[in-house]
C-alpha cells in the first residue's frame, strides 16, 4: 500500500505544481507527513495474541502523534498561501488521496501475492 501511496502523491503534486504551486505543496506537505506516519505506525505494531496477552492498542500515543504531526503540517501548508488557502485545499486534498488510494487497493487486492497455480 505505501508504494501505490508514495507514486499517488508524487504524481498529483507533479501535476498539481503545473498548475498551482501553493496545491503542490499543500499535497506534497500532508503526503509526506501521512506516509511517515504510517510506516512509523506499522514499524512499532504489537502483533499480540488477545487470549494470552489481553489487547493492546497503540491507539492512544499514535492518535496524539497523528495529530500533532497533522496539525503542524496543516498550519504549514496554511502558511504557504493565507490568502486563497490553496496550500489547506492541497493539504486535505491529500488526506483524501490517501483514502482513496486505501479504498483501492482494499477492493481490488492488487497487493496480494498472485497463488501459484499447478496445471497438467
Amino acid at each position: 500500500m505505501l508504494r501505490y501511496s508514495i507514486v499517488a502523491i508524487g504524481v498529483t503534486t507533479a501535476i498539481a505544481y503545473i498548475f498551482n504551486a501553493a496545491v503542490a505543496k499543500g499535497l506534497f506537505l500532508i503526503g509526506v507527513t501521512n506516509l511517515l506516519l504510517f510506516w512509523g505506525y506499522t514499524r512499532t505494531l504489537l502483533v499480540a495474541n488477545p487470549a494470552t496477552d489481553g489487547l493492546k492498542s497503540h491507539t492512544s500515543k499514535w492518535g496524539l502523534i497523528r495529530f500533532a504531526a497533522y496539525a503542524t503540517a496543516a498550519y504549514t501548508a496554511y502558511k504557504v498561501d493565507p490568502l486563497h488557502l490553496r496550500g489547506l485545499f492541497g493539504a486535505v486534498a491529500a488526506l483524501l488521496l490517501i483514502r482513496i488510494v486505501m479504498m483501492v487497493v482494499g477492493i481490488t487486492g492488487i497487493d496480494q501475492k498472485k497463488v501459484a497455480t499447478w496445471e497438467k
